[in-house]
């Protein structure tokens, strides 16, 4: 995993995922996977609009996730980029306890976790 994920994030992802996280009421932590993680954490390029996510806790943030920063919102309007809860995912057994977070103290209320190790 890159030693400053937040150096290595584009401008406009993290702009977006402050926006996000200035606009949450509550803690939400997210795991995520898909492209995004691909190139956030490992540096491959892989153009996405979307943050892929399997879980949102608490669960009950999912309906405000998706006002703040889901596709159609006007968070994803303005920036090009949007939330997306994927409900069927292969993961590997246990892959929680591999979950480490991407941005460590660079937002209050955003937690994004990605699996650890080996894409």
């Amino acid at each position: 995993m890159s030693p400053d994920a937040a150096k290595s994030l584009p401008p406009r992802w993290l702009a977006f995922l402050r926006e996000v996280d200035k606009q949450l009421n509550a803690p939400v932590e997210l795991h995520c996977l898909g492209g995004f993680v691909l190139a956030a954490v490992y540096g491959l390029p892989r153009p996405t609009a979307d943050v892929d996510y399997i879980a949102a806790i608490p669960s009950d943030t999912l309906p405000d996730l998706e006002r703040i920063a889901g596709r159609g919102s006007a968070l994803a309007e303005k920036q090009g980029l949007y939330f997306q809860y994927v409900t069927v995912a292969d993961v590997p057994e246990s892959y929680a306890e591999r979950l480490t977070e991407l941005l460590p103290c660079q937002l209050f209320q955003l937690r994004l976790l990605v699996r650890s190790g080996r894409v």
